[in-house]
């Protein structure tokens, strides 16, 4: 049951964007994907599917990378935020973390949003 509300949500959300369902997004039954005999790649073969048919749909890759930009702007003040809650600030050190909390917040964005990016861009391909 929860694999066919899964596969309902899905094809709910692909309706909001006017666009048809890849083929084979449902490689698998929902007895291969939960059965504890079974090994996990048939599972990582339907999720890989699902996130390359996924961020090939332009809207949703956008959607995407505008939601990493969104989480850059939260970890760059809560990396900062984390030390001054712990009692480590001072003049000297919040510039430092600051400074940290932005590279490390930029790593997250970087990495994160090569992801739909390079599949748009026909880079990453299956």
């Amino acid at each position: 049951r929860v694999h066919q509300a899964a596969a309902a949500s899905i094809r709910s959300f692909r309706s909001l964007f006017r666009m048809k369902a890849p083929p084979l997004l449902l490689t698998t039954s929902p007895r291969a994907v939960s059965s504890s005999k079974t090994s996990s790649r048939p599972s990582a073969i339907w999720l890989t599917m699902v996130v390359f048919s996924s961020f090939r749909v332009t809207p949703i890759a956008i959607a995407y990378v505008a939601a990493m930009v969104t989480l850059f702007l939260h970890l760059s003040h809560g990396i900062q935020s984390i030390f001054q809650t712990f009692g480590l600030n001072n003049d000297k050190t919040m510039p430092q973390f600051g400074a940290l909390g932005k590279v490390l917040s930029a790593l997250f964005l970087v990495g994160y949003s090569a992801i739909p990016v390079l599949i748009l861009a026909g880079i990453l391909a299956k």
